[in-house]
């Protein structure tokens, strides 16, 4: 599923950590949502200001 928080990039690393209040964090736990990598091992990474596929869009609050 998708989830809502806080994406931190740094020199060395790149972070996402899930908004406890999101109910799929709360179903399936932080662990489940959160990373912690080092941008040496990270090959490719986009970012979407949209997201198209209806099915999604609806999930992911405005």
């Amino acid at each position: 599923g998708i989830v809502s928080g806080v994406l931190l990039v740094t020199p060395n690393n790149i972070m996402f950590d899930p908004h406890k209040s999101d109910r799929l964090v709360q179903e399936r736990g932080c662990e489940e949502y959160g990373i912690m990598c080092p941008l040496e091992e990270v090959q490719s990474a986009a970012m979407c200001r949209e997201i198209t596929d209806i099915r999604v869009r609806e999930l992911v609050p405005p």
